[in-house]
Protein backbone atom coordinates (compact mmCIF):
# COMPACT_ATOMS: atom_id res chain seq x y z
CA UNK A 1 0.00 0.00 0.00
CA UNK A 2 1.72 3.54 -0.95
CA UNK A 3 2.57 5.80 1.79
CA UNK A 4 0.21 8.98 2.19
CA UNK A 5 2.76 11.75 1.85
CA UNK A 6 1.71 15.80 2.26
CA UNK A 7 2.00 18.19 -0.38
CA UNK A 8 4.05 21.12 -0.42
CA UNK A 9 3.83 22.27 2.95
CA UNK A 10 3.38 26.38 3.66
CA UNK A 11 6.62 27.52 4.53
CA UNK A 12 5.43 30.56 6.37
CA UNK A 13 4.04 28.05 10.00
CA UNK A 14 6.45 25.71 12.19
CA UNK A 15 7.23 22.86 9.98
CA UNK A 16 4.78 20.62 12.76
CA UNK A 17 1.58 23.09 12.50
CA UNK A 18 2.01 22.79 8.74
CA UNK A 19 2.10 19.22 8.71
CA UNK A 20 -0.99 19.23 10.75
CA UNK A 21 -3.05 21.51 8.41
CA UNK A 22 -2.36 19.18 5.39
CA UNK A 23 -3.32 16.36 7.07
CA UNK A 24 -6.71 18.51 8.31
CA UNK A 25 -7.14 18.95 4.29
CA UNK A 26 -6.21 16.12 2.83
CA UNK A 27 -9.03 14.46 5.28
CA UNK A 28 -11.55 17.04 3.97
CA UNK A 29 -10.50 16.46 0.88
CA UNK A 30 -11.55 12.69 1.09
CA UNK A 31 -7.72 11.96 0.24
CA UNK A 32 -7.43 10.38 3.75
CA UNK A 33 -10.60 8.73 4.73
CA UNK A 34 -12.09 7.74 8.01
CA UNK A 35 -10.11 4.72 9.28
CA UNK A 36 -6.86 5.11 6.99
CA UNK A 37 -3.74 4.24 8.93
CA UNK A 38 -0.95 7.04 8.96
CA UNK A 39 2.64 6.67 8.03
CA UNK A 40 4.62 5.43 10.79
CA UNK A 41 5.88 8.47 12.82
CA UNK A 42 9.94 7.71 11.69
CA UNK A 43 9.19 6.75 7.81
CA UNK A 44 7.03 9.89 7.46
CA UNK A 45 10.25 11.91 8.90
CA UNK A 46 12.75 10.39 6.71
CA UNK A 47 10.19 10.30 3.74
CA UNK A 48 9.67 14.76 4.85
CA UNK A 49 13.38 14.76 6.09
CA UNK A 50 12.31 16.19 8.97
CA UNK A 51 12.82 15.17 12.72
CA UNK A 52 10.99 12.66 14.58
CA UNK A 53 10.08 15.25 16.98
CA UNK A 54 8.20 17.45 14.43
CA UNK A 55 6.27 14.38 13.04
CA UNK A 56 5.22 13.40 16.35
CA UNK A 57 4.08 17.30 17.61
CA UNK A 58 2.52 17.08 13.95
CA UNK A 59 0.38 14.06 14.95
CA UNK A 60 -0.33 15.15 18.44
CA UNK A 61 -1.56 18.82 17.08
CA UNK A 62 -3.82 16.71 14.41
CA UNK A 63 -5.01 14.78 17.10
CA UNK A 64 -6.26 17.40 19.35
CA UNK A 65 -8.04 19.19 16.36
CA UNK A 66 -9.84 16.02 16.37
CA UNK A 67 -8.64 14.57 12.41
CA UNK A 68 -6.62 11.52 14.46
CA UNK A 69 -6.79 9.03 16.94
CA UNK A 70 -3.73 7.29 18.13
CA UNK A 71 -4.03 3.20 19.29
CA UNK A 72 -1.00 2.11 21.50
CA UNK A 73 0.67 -0.89 19.55
CA UNK A 74 -1.09 -0.03 16.50
CA UNK A 75 -0.90 3.17 14.99
CA UNK A 76 -2.72 6.57 14.38
CA UNK A 77 -5.54 6.33 11.90
CA UNK A 78 -7.94 9.02 10.76
CA UNK A 79 -10.82 9.18 13.10
CA UNK A 80 -13.70 7.36 12.08
CA UNK A 81 -16.37 9.82 13.17
CA UNK A 82 -14.68 13.53 14.65
CA UNK A 83 -16.30 14.14 18.82
CA UNK A 84 -17.54 17.37 16.86
CA UNK A 85 -19.59 15.35 14.64
CA UNK A 86 -21.05 13.03 17.37
CA UNK A 87 -21.63 16.32 19.08
CA UNK A 88 -23.97 17.95 16.62
CA UNK A 89 -27.70 18.18 16.85
CA UNK A 90 -29.05 18.04 13.29
CA UNK A 91 -32.04 18.86 11.54
CA UNK A 92 -34.67 15.42 11.92
CA UNK A 93 -35.10 13.20 9.51
CA UNK A 94 -38.14 10.61 8.91
CA UNK A 95 -35.73 8.17 7.42
CA UNK A 96 -33.33 7.86 10.86
CA UNK A 97 -34.18 6.59 13.58
CA UNK A 98 -32.70 8.75 16.56
CA UNK A 99 -30.61 6.55 19.33
CA UNK A 100 -27.77 8.88 19.72
CA UNK A 101 -28.91 11.82 21.91
CA UNK A 102 -31.11 11.70 25.68
CA UNK A 103 -33.71 13.71 24.48
CA UNK A 104 -36.76 13.99 26.96
CA UNK A 105 -39.88 12.39 25.98
CA UNK A 106 -43.11 14.47 26.08
CA UNK A 107 -45.69 13.81 28.70
CA UNK A 108 -47.35 16.74 29.00
CA UNK A 109 -44.47 19.49 29.36
CA UNK A 110 -44.91 21.20 26.19
CA UNK A 111 -48.94 21.68 26.40
CA UNK A 112 -48.15 23.02 30.06
CA UNK A 113 -45.47 25.59 28.35
CA UNK A 114 -47.96 26.35 25.94
CA UNK A 115 -50.14 27.50 28.81
CA UNK A 116 -47.83 28.94 30.35
CA UNK A 117 -46.68 31.10 27.68
CA UNK A 118 -50.48 32.39 27.17
CA UNK A 119 -50.39 33.52 30.89
CA UNK A 120 -47.16 35.91 30.58
CA UNK A 121 -48.47 37.10 27.03
CA UNK A 122 -51.64 37.48 29.01
CA UNK A 123 -49.76 39.55 31.56
CA UNK A 124 -48.52 42.71 29.01
CA UNK A 125 -46.75 44.53 32.46
CA UNK A 126 -44.73 40.88 33.11
CA UNK A 127 -44.58 40.19 29.67
CA UNK A 128 -42.31 43.72 29.00
CA UNK A 129 -40.26 43.39 32.08
CA UNK A 130 -38.89 39.84 31.03
CA UNK A 131 -37.98 41.84 27.38
CA UNK A 132 -35.67 44.15 29.29
CA UNK A 133 -32.10 43.65 30.55
CA UNK A 134 -31.40 42.42 34.01
CA UNK A 135 -28.57 41.41 36.34
CA UNK A 136 -25.98 38.54 35.24
CA UNK A 137 -27.51 36.90 38.74
CA UNK A 138 -31.29 36.78 37.00
CA UNK A 139 -34.40 38.29 38.65
CA UNK A 140 -34.48 36.63 42.67
CA UNK A 141 -38.09 35.15 41.93
CA UNK A 142 -36.13 33.15 39.96
CA UNK A 143 -33.35 31.75 42.29
CA UNK A 144 -35.71 30.76 44.70
CA UNK A 145 -37.64 28.65 41.83
CA UNK A 146 -34.16 26.79 40.89
CA UNK A 147 -32.93 26.77 44.70
CA UNK A 148 -36.61 24.50 45.15
CA UNK A 149 -35.42 22.61 42.41
CA UNK A 150 -32.30 22.05 43.26
CA UNK A 151 -33.43 20.65 46.66
CA UNK A 152 -35.03 17.89 45.03
CA UNK A 153 -31.43 17.08 43.77
CA UNK A 154 -29.78 17.07 47.65
CA UNK A 155 -28.30 20.57 46.75
CA UNK A 156 -29.69 22.79 49.67
CA UNK A 157 -28.06 26.30 49.47
CA UNK A 158 -29.14 29.93 49.76
CA UNK A 159 -30.63 31.61 46.68
CA UNK A 160 -28.45 34.04 46.07
CA UNK A 161 -25.72 31.39 45.32
CA UNK A 162 -27.42 30.09 42.45
CA UNK A 163 -26.64 30.86 39.14
CA UNK A 164 -28.74 30.61 35.93
CA UNK A 165 -27.28 29.91 32.89
CA UNK A 166 -27.81 28.67 28.96
CA UNK A 167 -28.11 25.00 29.74
CA UNK A 168 -25.62 22.53 30.69
CA UNK A 169 -23.26 22.99 28.10
CA UNK A 170 -23.15 26.71 28.67
CA UNK A 171 -22.83 25.95 32.78
CA UNK A 172 -19.45 23.49 31.39
CA UNK A 173 -18.10 26.33 29.00
CA UNK A 174 -18.62 29.01 31.94
CA UNK A 175 -16.87 26.15 34.53
CA UNK A 176 -14.03 26.32 32.80
CA UNK A 177 -14.03 29.56 31.57
CA UNK A 178 -13.96 30.35 35.48
CA UNK A 179 -11.95 28.36 36.87
CA UNK A 180 -8.94 27.53 34.64
CA UNK A 181 -6.56 29.21 32.27
CA UNK A 182 -5.06 28.28 28.79
CA UNK A 183 -3.16 25.39 29.24
CA UNK A 184 -4.13 24.42 32.28
CA UNK A 185 -4.93 20.71 33.34
CA UNK A 186 -8.58 19.23 33.74
CA UNK A 187 -8.65 15.68 34.70
CA UNK A 188 -11.94 13.71 33.79
CA UNK A 189 -12.85 9.98 33.52
CA UNK A 190 -11.29 8.43 30.31
CA UNK A 191 -14.64 8.03 29.20
CA UNK A 192 -16.31 10.82 29.87
CA UNK A 193 -19.18 13.60 28.42
CA UNK A 194 -18.02 15.02 24.63
CA UNK A 195 -19.35 18.37 24.86
CA UNK A 196 -17.09 18.50 28.31
CA UNK A 197 -14.01 17.16 26.08
CA UNK A 198 -14.65 19.73 23.31
CA UNK A 199 -15.35 22.58 25.45
CA UNK A 200 -11.63 21.92 27.47
CA UNK A 201 -10.13 21.15 24.02
CA UNK A 202 -11.65 24.88 23.02
CA UNK A 203 -10.28 26.69 25.75
CA UNK A 204 -6.74 25.14 25.23
CA UNK A 205 -6.94 22.86 28.50
CA UNK A 206 -4.80 20.11 28.71
CA UNK A 207 -6.99 17.33 29.19
CA UNK A 208 -6.12 14.10 30.57
CA UNK A 209 -8.69 10.89 30.96
CA UNK A 210 -8.12 8.64 34.02
CA UNK A 211 -8.96 4.73 34.54
CA UNK A 212 -11.82 3.78 35.84
CA UNK A 213 -13.61 0.64 37.89
CA UNK A 214 -17.31 0.15 38.13
CA UNK A 215 -17.96 2.74 40.60
CA UNK A 216 -15.95 5.60 38.05
CA UNK A 217 -12.61 7.23 38.70
CA UNK A 218 -9.85 5.03 40.27
CA UNK A 219 -8.55 7.26 43.41
CA UNK A 220 -4.90 6.12 43.08
CA UNK A 221 -5.28 7.21 39.29
CA UNK A 222 -5.63 11.03 40.95
CA UNK A 223 -3.33 10.44 43.09
CA UNK A 224 -1.33 9.45 40.20
CA UNK A 225 -2.21 12.57 37.80
CA UNK A 226 -2.23 15.06 40.47
CA UNK A 227 1.25 14.32 41.33
CA UNK A 228 2.20 14.07 37.89
CA UNK A 229 0.18 17.24 36.43
CA UNK A 230 -0.56 19.44 38.45
CA UNK A 231 -4.22 19.73 37.47
CA UNK A 232 -6.70 22.68 38.22
CA UNK A 233 -10.00 21.13 37.79
CA UNK A 234 -11.37 17.64 37.76
CA UNK A 235 -14.60 16.97 35.68
CA UNK A 236 -17.07 14.41 37.15
CA UNK A 237 -20.80 12.94 36.83
CA UNK A 238 -20.82 10.44 39.98
CA UNK A 239 -24.83 9.96 40.34
CA UNK A 240 -25.22 8.95 37.09
CA UNK A 241 -22.38 8.66 34.78
CA UNK A 242 -22.61 9.67 31.01
CA UNK A 243 -22.38 7.37 28.38
CA UNK A 244 -21.33 4.18 30.60
CA UNK A 245 -24.32 4.58 33.49
CA UNK A 246 -21.75 3.80 36.57
CA UNK A 247 -22.68 4.84 39.97
CA UNK A 248 -20.26 6.30 42.43
CA UNK A 249 -20.15 5.57 46.17
CA UNK A 250 -20.42 8.38 48.83
CA UNK A 251 -17.09 6.42 50.06
CA UNK A 252 -15.73 6.81 46.66
CA UNK A 253 -16.63 10.19 46.34
CA UNK A 254 -15.42 11.13 49.87
CA UNK A 255 -11.91 9.89 49.10
CA UNK A 256 -11.70 11.47 45.89
CA UNK A 257 -12.33 14.93 47.40
CA UNK A 258 -10.22 14.15 50.21
CA UNK A 259 -7.51 13.90 46.80
CA UNK A 260 -8.49 17.00 45.61
CA UNK A 261 -8.61 19.18 49.00
CA UNK A 262 -5.13 17.73 49.14
CA UNK A 263 -3.43 18.91 45.79
CA UNK A 264 -5.96 22.08 45.37
CA UNK A 265 -8.27 20.79 42.57
CA UNK A 266 -11.54 22.11 42.03
CA UNK A 267 -14.35 19.57 41.15
CA UNK A 268 -16.96 20.43 38.57
CA UNK A 269 -19.91 17.95 39.49
CA UNK A 270 -22.05 17.06 36.32
CA UNK A 271 -25.85 15.96 37.79
CA UNK A 272 -27.74 16.91 33.72
CA UNK A 273 -28.73 13.37 33.68
CA UNK A 274 -29.98 12.41 36.83
CA UNK A 275 -33.18 14.87 36.58
CA UNK A 276 -35.82 11.58 36.65
CA UNK A 277 -34.41 9.28 39.12
CA UNK A 278 -36.31 9.03 42.34
CA UNK A 279 -33.70 7.96 45.15
CA UNK A 280 -30.24 10.52 44.19
CA UNK A 281 -27.69 9.62 46.44
CA UNK A 282 -25.71 12.59 48.39
CA UNK A 283 -23.99 14.89 45.86
CA UNK A 284 -20.49 15.83 45.84
CA UNK A 285 -21.09 19.49 46.10
CA UNK A 286 -23.45 18.95 49.49
CA UNK A 287 -19.90 16.82 50.96
CA UNK A 288 -17.97 19.57 50.14
CA UNK A 289 -19.62 22.88 48.90
CA UNK A 290 -16.24 24.89 48.87
CA UNK A 291 -14.47 22.77 46.67
CA UNK A 292 -17.19 21.65 44.29
CA UNK A 293 -18.98 23.50 41.36
CA UNK A 294 -22.61 21.83 40.81
CA UNK A 295 -24.14 22.26 37.50
CA UNK A 296 -27.29 20.79 35.79
CA UNK A 297 -30.67 21.14 33.87
CA UNK A 298 -34.03 20.36 33.32
CA UNK A 299 -33.58 19.42 29.23
CA UNK A 300 -33.56 15.59 30.30
CA UNK A 301 -37.31 16.19 31.33
CA UNK A 302 -38.87 19.82 30.32
CA UNK A 303 -37.15 20.48 26.83
CA UNK A 304 -34.35 21.02 25.03
CA UNK A 305 -34.89 24.00 23.87
CA UNK A 306 -35.54 26.65 25.80
CA UNK A 307 -31.81 26.23 27.18
CA UNK A 308 -31.40 27.25 30.65
CA UNK A 309 -29.63 25.47 33.43
CA UNK A 310 -28.00 26.47 36.55
CA UNK A 311 -24.83 26.47 38.02
CA UNK A 312 -23.63 26.36 42.09
CA UNK A 313 -19.74 27.89 43.02
CA UNK A 314 -18.59 28.39 45.82
CA UNK A 315 -18.83 30.95 47.28
CA UNK A 316 -15.52 32.53 47.10
CA UNK A 317 -15.98 31.90 43.51
CA UNK A 318 -19.35 33.37 43.02
CA UNK A 319 -18.43 36.88 41.77
CA UNK A 320 -15.86 34.95 39.24
CA UNK A 321 -18.63 33.31 38.18
CA UNK A 322 -20.78 35.92 37.77
CA UNK A 323 -18.00 37.68 35.57
CA UNK A 324 -18.05 34.65 33.37
CA UNK A 325 -21.46 35.14 32.94
CA UNK A 326 -21.72 38.74 32.16
CA UNK A 327 -19.31 38.73 29.15
CA UNK A 328 -20.33 35.48 27.57
CA UNK A 329 -23.88 36.62 27.47
CA UNK A 330 -24.28 39.82 29.72
CA UNK A 331 -27.26 37.72 31.25
CA UNK A 332 -29.70 34.70 30.31
CA UNK A 333 -32.87 35.11 28.68
CA UNK A 334 -35.52 35.76 31.31
CA UNK A 335 -38.08 35.51 29.52
CA UNK A 336 -36.62 31.94 29.26
CA UNK A 337 -35.96 31.53 32.74
CA UNK A 338 -39.94 32.20 33.41
CA UNK A 339 -41.22 29.80 31.43
CA UNK A 340 -38.82 26.89 33.18
CA UNK A 341 -39.43 28.76 36.73
CA UNK A 342 -43.03 28.33 36.33
CA UNK A 343 -42.74 24.56 34.99
CA UNK A 344 -40.91 23.78 38.32
CA UNK A 345 -43.51 25.34 40.08
CA UNK A 346 -46.32 23.88 38.47
CA UNK A 347 -48.16 21.10 40.34
CA UNK A 348 -48.59 19.31 37.20
CA UNK A 349 -44.83 18.81 37.04
CA UNK A 350 -44.10 15.84 39.32
CA UNK A 351 -47.25 13.93 37.46
CA UNK A 352 -45.80 14.77 34.45
CA UNK A 353 -41.97 13.41 35.45
CA UNK A 354 -43.73 10.47 37.01
CA UNK A 355 -45.61 9.67 33.71
CA UNK A 356 -42.04 10.35 32.61
CA UNK A 357 -40.84 7.59 34.73
CA UNK A 358 -42.94 4.70 34.02
CA UNK A 359 -42.72 5.37 30.25
CA UNK A 360 -39.06 5.42 30.92
CA UNK A 361 -39.21 2.25 33.15
CA UNK A 362 -41.21 0.69 30.02
CA UNK A 363 -38.93 1.29 27.66
CA UNK A 364 -35.61 0.21 29.59
CA UNK A 365 -37.31 -3.47 29.97
CA UNK A 366 -37.52 -3.57 26.31
CA UNK A 367 -33.83 -2.61 25.55
CA UNK A 368 -32.81 -5.37 28.26
CA UNK A 369 -35.12 -8.02 26.45
CA UNK A 370 -33.84 -7.25 23.61
CA UNK A 371 -30.18 -6.25 24.79
CA UNK A 372 -29.78 -7.84 27.79
CA UNK A 373 -27.62 -11.19 26.66
CA UNK A 374 -25.09 -8.56 25.50
CA UNK A 375 -24.35 -7.18 29.09
CA UNK A 376 -26.75 -3.81 28.42
CA UNK A 377 -26.69 -1.88 31.30
CA UNK A 378 -29.42 0.72 31.93
CA UNK A 379 -31.08 2.29 34.56
CA UNK A 380 -35.29 2.50 34.90
CA UNK A 381 -34.77 6.22 35.27
CA UNK A 382 -31.87 6.96 33.09
CA UNK A 383 -32.71 8.29 29.30
CA UNK A 384 -29.52 6.21 27.75
CA UNK A 385 -27.92 2.43 28.41
CA UNK A 386 -24.36 1.22 27.74
CA UNK A 387 -23.78 -1.46 25.43
CA UNK A 388 -20.88 -3.53 25.18
CA UNK A 389 -20.28 -5.22 21.82
CA UNK A 390 -19.00 -8.83 21.71
CA UNK A 391 -16.25 -10.18 19.71
CA UNK A 392 -15.00 -9.36 17.05
CA UNK A 393 -17.26 -5.79 16.57
CA UNK A 394 -15.60 -2.93 17.06
CA UNK A 395 -17.42 0.71 17.62
CA UNK A 396 -17.16 2.48 14.66
CA UNK A 397 -18.23 -0.53 12.70
CA UNK A 398 -21.01 -1.09 14.45
CA UNK A 399 -22.27 2.49 14.48
CA UNK A 400 -21.75 2.23 10.33
CA UNK A 401 -23.90 -0.86 9.82
CA UNK A 402 -26.40 0.04 12.12
CA UNK A 403 -26.55 3.52 10.17
CA UNK A 404 -26.95 1.51 6.91
CA UNK A 405 -30.25 0.64 8.37
CA UNK A 406 -31.16 3.96 9.31
CA UNK A 407 -30.62 3.44 13.38
CA UNK A 408 -28.26 6.34 15.04
CA UNK A 409 -25.63 5.14 17.66
CA UNK A 410 -22.99 6.75 19.60
CA UNK A 411 -19.70 4.80 19.43
CA UNK A 412 -17.48 4.84 22.55
CA UNK A 413 -14.52 6.43 20.92
CA UNK A 414 -16.76 9.80 20.84
CA UNK A 415 -16.40 9.52 24.78
CA UNK A 416 -13.01 8.65 24.96
CA UNK A 417 -9.92 12.18 25.90
CA UNK A 418 -7.25 11.94 23.80
CA UNK A 419 -5.60 8.95 23.25
CA UNK A 420 -7.49 7.33 26.29
CA UNK A 421 -8.71 3.27 24.79
CA UNK A 422 -12.13 3.43 24.34
CA UNK A 423 -13.66 0.04 24.70
CA UNK A 424 -15.83 -1.33 22.07
CA UNK A 425 -19.18 -0.51 23.21
CA UNK A 426 -21.93 2.23 21.72
CA UNK A 427 -24.27 4.40 23.45
CA UNK A 428 -28.00 3.61 23.50
CA UNK A 429 -31.01 6.17 23.56
CA UNK A 430 -34.17 4.43 24.65
CA UNK A 431 -36.18 8.47 24.57
CA UNK A 432 -37.73 10.63 22.52
CA UNK A 433 -38.25 10.79 19.82
CA UNK A 434 -39.10 6.94 19.42
CA UNK A 435 -42.65 5.79 19.93
CA UNK A 436 -42.58 2.26 21.90
CA UNK A 437 -43.28 0.55 18.64
CA UNK A 438 -40.33 2.39 16.86
CA UNK A 439 -38.14 1.42 19.43
CA UNK A 440 -38.47 -1.97 19.61
CA UNK A 441 -38.31 -2.56 16.05
CA UNK A 442 -35.32 -0.28 16.47
CA UNK A 443 -33.67 -2.88 19.65
CA UNK A 444 -34.71 -6.02 17.44
CA UNK A 445 -32.65 -4.65 14.49
CA UNK A 446 -29.77 -3.99 17.10
CA UNK A 447 -29.65 -7.47 18.27
CA UNK A 448 -29.98 -8.98 14.80
CA UNK A 449 -26.82 -6.99 13.74
CA UNK A 450 -25.05 -8.13 16.85
CA UNK A 451 -25.51 -11.56 15.99
CA UNK A 452 -24.26 -11.13 12.36
CA UNK A 453 -20.48 -11.18 11.78
CA UNK A 454 -18.79 -8.05 10.51
CA UNK A 455 -18.22 -6.98 7.13
CA UNK A 456 -14.09 -7.71 6.55
CA UNK A 457 -13.92 -5.01 3.98
CA UNK A 458 -12.12 -2.81 5.85
CA UNK A 459 -9.25 -5.69 6.80
CA UNK A 460 -9.35 -6.07 3.41
CA UNK A 461 -8.76 -2.10 2.05
CA UNK A 462 -6.43 -1.26 5.01
CA UNK A 463 -4.62 -4.52 5.65
CA UNK A 464 -0.97 -5.11 5.35
CA UNK A 465 1.53 -7.23 5.07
Amino acid sequence: MTMWLPGDLNSAKPKYQALADAIAQAVADGELPPGTKLPPQRRLADALRVTLGTITRAYAEAERRGLLEATVGSGTYVRQQQQSDGFRIQERSSSVIEMGFTLAMDEGQTELLRRHTRDILDTPQLFDALLDYVPETGLRAHREAAQRWLQEEGIVRPADDILWCHGGQNAIFTALHALCERGDTVLSDGITYSGFILAARYLHCRHIGLPMDDEGLLPQELITACERHRPRLLYLMPQLHNPTGRQMSETRKRELLAICARYDVMVLEDNVQTGLMTHKPQPMVALSPDQVVAMGSCSKVMVGGLRTGFIVPPLAWRDRFRMAIRVNSWMVSPLMVELTARWMDDPQRPIIMDRQRADLAKRQALAAQYLGEFGYQGHPEVLHGWLPLPAPWRAQAFTHAMAEQGIALKPADVFAVGQFNAPQAVRVCVGAPLSIPTLEQALQCIAEQLRAAPSDAHWLDQGTI
